[in-house]
């Protein structure tokens, strides 16, 4: 298990990020340190282009990646800013990424499957949709579906 993240890993991946993501203003909120009775800042990551600090980590990570890594792909279980932070970095190095979102972490209206084909296909990212029954001992064969599912990816980045 990795030890504690020291100030010059802080220093080493803000290094790394420089010209990949925004330098975001981290400003003091007077409002909110009227009301705690302390000095509080606000980071203002949603400036960021998927609007969260989630793609400040990925970007990092695939930053460490060497190329023959970048190349085999990453894997994210996300439905929410992580897996946007992911997508952006995937496409900003070149990466191969697949995102599974899980039923039980995603709120409904993100599993509407036509917008979210849309959106998928709009944007020519490669998607297939699993249904299953959580908690059911189906993972065997979705492992198998999304294995396939990854390979056709490679296949057709390779058009």
């Amino acid at each position: 298990m990795p030890g504690m993240i020291t100030l010059q890993d802080i220093q080493a991946a803000a290094s790394r990020l420089q010209g990949q993501v925004l330098d975001t203003p981290c400003v003091e909120s007077k409002t909110l340190s009227q009301i705690v009775g302390a000095q509080v800042f606000l980071k203002f990551e949603n400036l960021q282009f998927t609007a969260s600090f989630k793609e400040r980590g990925a970007c990092n990570k695939l930053t460490l990646l060497t190329p023959a890594e970048c190349a085999r792909g990453v894997v994210a279980m996300s439905a929410g800013n992580h897996a946007q932070g992911l997508a952006f970095a995937c496409r900003h190095f070149g990466a191969e990424g697949v995102i599974f979102a899980a039923p039980s972490f995603c709120d409904p209206a993100l599993l509407e499957r036509p917008m979210l084909q849309d959106v998928l296909s709009k944007h020519g990212v490669p998607h297939t949709a699993f249904k299953f029954a959580e908690n059911t001992g189906q993972m065997a064969p979705i492992r198998e579906q999304a294995g396939t599912f990854a390979d056709s990816i490679k296949l057709w980045n390779a058009a």
